[in-house]
C-alpha cells in the first residue's frame, strides 16, 4: 500500500488477473501508475535536496523496476549518492539487471538480512556507517 505525504492511499499491487491490462509479477497485477507517483518525486527530490539526508528505500526488486524511471534514478543515486545523501535499501536476494549490479558497486556495504541477525542490524550495521558518513562532514 502507498500512503504518499498529503495524498490519498492508493494500491500498489493486488492479486490481479488476465486481461486487466497491468504488468505481471508472479500472480501479483502492479499498479505502477500509483507506485511512481508516490515513489518518483521522492527519489527526484532526494536527487535536488539540500542538507543531509538519509534515503531509505524498501526494495528493489523486480516489481519495482516495472518502473524504467525508478530503476534509472535508484542506479543513479546508488552509483554516484549526492554526497548529502546516505542511501539504506533493501535488493531482492535473487535478480538480474539493478538487482545485481547494486550489488556489486563501489562504496556499496552489502549485510545479508537474515531471521537470525534482523534484530541487531540497525546496531551493528547501520547505525556505525551512518555515523561514519556523518563524521565525514555530510551535516
Amino acid at each position: 500500500k502507498s500512503i504518499p505525504e498529503g495524498g490519498p492511499e492508493g494500491k500498489l499491487a493486488d492479486f490481479g488477473s488476465e486481461g486487466d491490462g497491468r504488468p505481471k509479477v508472479g500472480r501479483w497485477s502492479v499498479y505502477l501508475d500509483t507506485f511512481e507517483g508516490a515513489c518518483l518525486p521522492i527519489l527526484k527530490g532526494a536527487l535536488e535536496h539540500d542538507g543531509p539526508l538519509v534515503l531509505m528505500i524498501d526494495e528493489i526488486g523486480k516489481m519495482e523496476l516495472l518502473s524504467k524511471e525508478f530503476g534509472a534514478i535508484m542506479s543513479r543515486l546508488i552509483r554516484e549518492p549526492p554526497s548529502n545523501v546516505f542511501v539504506v535499501c533493501t535488493v531482492a536476494l535473487r535478480g538480474s539487471g539493478l538487482v545485481e549490479e547494486a550489488k556489486k558497486m563501489p562504496g556499496v556495504n552489502l549485510v545479508e538480512v537474515t531471521h537470525g541477525n534482523r534484530n541487531q542490524v540497525l546496531d551493528t550495521k547501520l547505525v556505525p556507517a551512518l555515523r561514519a558518513w556523518l563524521d565525514q562532514g555530510k551535516r
